[in-house]
């Protein structure tokens, strides 16, 4: 992807929960995925609501 590449996603709720299962509360977070093979987890910033 070039520099600055930008995506939003519009797609359906979901429940935000640690890796443990607990709820987060509302806030801003960065979401993390960490895909096998690549060399770098992907970052993104994401709001919780109540």
């Amino acid at each position: 992807m070039p520099p600055g590449y930008r995506e939003e996603y519009r797609g359906p709720d979901f429940f935000a929960r640690t890796k443990y299962g607990d709820p987060l509360p509302p806030g801003e977070y960065i979401a993390v995925l960490d895909i096998r093979g690549l060399s770098q987890r992907l970052e993104y910033p994401v709001t919780v609501t109540p």
